[in-house]
């Protein structure tokens, strides 16, 4: 068994681009950027761009684990792993009482069952339609002019929220024009899409038996409203993790490598 590893973790997801390091079982630093045109080339700089802050090269990786919507095409990854191992593990790593993640991304969304040595009890998908994601509400988003974690710091004025009731992205849409046209406020808009988001997810997590503590990853998390609602559906707290919820999947990446070469799983 390897004493002291440098393993790096790359997810490529449908929207941005993180990359973690990890060194002898602590966390270096991390980088996120856009895809972009290139996502490969992206994933590639971000890359020597970490490594070059903490003054070390390709060469000193032990190894590198890529996951995400575009993890078969990170050249410098020696293999890849699915976005809920890698959430999983990445959640457990920086919070141990975790046993419920509940991942956002950019075109899905996943609710996952840890048990109490953090590997994977079952888990939940969405990944058929848009709406409940990270590309929709940032779509929404911009519809108001706004970013996702901007919409989630406007609280309402109102003291109700208009509630959108469509379950398609394309439909939301039109609601969310609607309530423009309607002159709602672009706070309590972006308070109903948040709630909309919340009850979708919500729903989606009653396929699965949900437990204590429950975690949030992906952008969308950044969204305090939608943090808000989603507690109000679930009836329990949402725990905040130490670190930048965008990057739990690179991070989680990292951890399964060191696994690997430590204990050959």
């Amino acid at each position: 068994m390897k004493s002291s590893i440098l393993a790096a973790g790359c997810d490529m997801g449908s929207l941005t681009i993180k990359v973690a390091l990890i060194d002898n079982g602590t966390l270096l630093g991390s980088k996120i950027a856009n895809s972009g045109a290139e996502p490969a080339q992206t994933a590639e700089t971000l890359m020597r761009q970490l490594l070059h802050e903490y003054n070390k090269n390709s060469h000193d990786i032990d190894i590198c684990i890529s996951t995400g919507y575009g993890r078969q095409n990170v050249s410098f990854a020696n293999e890849n792993r699915s976005e809920i191992s890698c959430h999983a593990a990445g959640a457990y790593f920086l919070n141990p009482s975790v046993r419920t993640v509940i991942d956002i991304g950019g075109q899905d969304c996943k609710v996952i069952s840890l048990n109490d040595q953090g590997q994977m009890n079952n888990f939940v998908m969405n990944d058929r339609c848009s709406a409940g994601t990270g590309h929709c509400m940032e779509y929404l988003a911009s519809v108001l002019g706004l970013s996702v974690e901007k919409m989630g710091q406007m609280r309402p004025f109102l003291p109700f929220i208009p509630h959108i009731s469509n379950k398609c992205s394309i439909f939301m849409e039109l609601e969310v024009l609607q309530l423009r046209v309607a002159h709602y406020s672009i706070r309590s808009i972006s308070a109903g899409i948040a709630d909309a988001t919340a009850r979708r997810v919500a729903t989606l997590a009653g396929g699965i038996s949900i437990n204590k503590e429950i975690c949030l990853t992906g952008g969308v998390s950044k969204n305090i409203l939608v943090t808000k609602y989603l507690q109000k559906y679930l009836k329990t707290p949402v725990v905040l993790l130490p670190y930048d919820p965008q990057i739990i999947g690179a991070i989680g990446a990292a951890i399964i490598g060191i696994k690997k070469l430590q204990y050959r799983f």
